[in-house]
């Protein structure tokens, strides 16, 4: 485990050495992907799907897949470890509806205009019973600009994945312990260590039925924004 000490300069040119504890090593976000996966492996292999699945950076969760497990690559740009290219606003438009035994999302649904659509969405091409987990950033700076809406506590989940939406929570969490420290310091932001912060926020869920709920928006007509390249 690492600890540090923060320096900090005060408006009368004063500093002040902050001591900053030693974080726990163990990341929540990370046990609930390796939680998510051993669930897999319990069940029969099935149909995975990834939203926002382009490889980037190069590095994919294909290979932890349990054996025997089929994969679909879902974004809305073209590339690397993409097979169907759409909008998870309108997932049913491009996916087959029921046809997914489970779907994870990794730092995605913060750049969704509207993410309880893409919710409504995942509900409509999954299969009753299906498992799913999204790890989506609770404290980031901003990125992929202009396409950066939200960020998302372990509480937000239930707004998105409900009995109305016809979803269940298994869990959500928060992972990456984070110290929030502001570029001018003052009375009112002069967090410390009696803030909570965690960069990451994690959920997994179930689909328990149907939904009836829709959210009949064009995206087009709400905005034109293009995510970067």
């Amino acid at each position: 485990m690492l600890s540090a000490t923060l320096v900090v300069t005060l408006a009368d040119g004063r500093t002040e050495a902050m001591p900053l504890a030693a974080s726990d090593s163990s990341d929540a976000s990370g046990g609930m992907i390796s939680r998510f996966l051993a669930d897999l492996a319990k069940r029969p292999p099935g149909h995975m799907l990834e939203v926002g699945s382009r490889a980037r950076t190069g590095a994919t969760y294909t290979s932890l897949l349990p054996p025997g497990w089929r994969y679909t690559g879902f974004d809305v740009m073209d590339g690397p470890n993409v097979d169907v290219v759409g909008d998870a606003h309108q997932a049913s438009r491009f996916l087959p509806h029921g046809a997914y035994d489970a779907v994870m999302s990794f730092s995605v649904f913060e750049h969704l205009l509207m993410p309880w659509k893409a919710a409504i969405e995942l509900n409509r091409v999954l299969r009753v019973g299906a498992l799913g987990l999204i790890v989506a950033p609770q404290t980031w700076p901003l990125h992929e600009e202009p396409c950066d809406y939200f960020r998302f506590s372990r509480h937000a989940w239930k707004a998105l994945f409900n009995r109305a939406t016809g979803f269940e929570i298994v869990d959500a969490v928060h992972g990456a312990t984070a110290y929030v420290v502001p570029r001018s310091l003052t009375a009112a932001s002069c967090f410390g260590e009696q803030h909570t912060a965690a960069l990451m926020a994690s959920v997994i869920f179930r689909k328990v039925g149907e939904t009836t709920l829709d959210w009949p928006v064009d995206m087009e007509n709400i905005a034109q924004d293009v995510y970067p390249a």
